[in-house]
């Protein structure tokens, strides 16, 4: 008898203690997990090194520019309304505000070499 009142005893402190320490999801805090890409290209293939990407006023970043729409030179950004810079040896070749939607991948198409300079 002590041994059975001993074990009910036991697991009811062992199932209060687990609903305790229970998270609930509206208690912690989610990530953004939302994502969105830019892919940059251009039809003569002009810009073989690269150019420079700045966004909304943060660091600059190298996106490689491909001839076809290659889903591995995507660069990954957040999603909502962005200030776009591109920027090929010193001279900004497209300078434009872009919306992009979250899980979409917006082409950006580089104007070629010769309608720059």
């Amino acid at each position: 008898m002590k041994k059975g009142l001993y074990l009910l005893l036991l697991s009811a402190v062992v199932l209060a203690g687990c609903s305790l320490f229970k998270n609930n999801e509206k208690d912690v805090p989610k990530k953004n997990t939302a994502k969105a890409y830019l892919l940059f290209t251009n039809p003569k293939d002009a810009y073989p090194d690269g150019v420079e990407v700045y966004i909304d006023k943060k660091p600059a970043f190298i996106a490689m520019v491909s001839k076809f729409p290659f889903k591995d030179n995507r660069c990954v950004v957040e999603p909502g309304r962005l200030a776009l810079k591109v920027v090929y040896e010193g001279t900004t070749i497209l300078q434009d505000t872009v919306t992009v939607a979250k899980n979409q991948t917006r082409e950006i198409v580089l104007p070629t070499v010769t309608d720059i300079f």
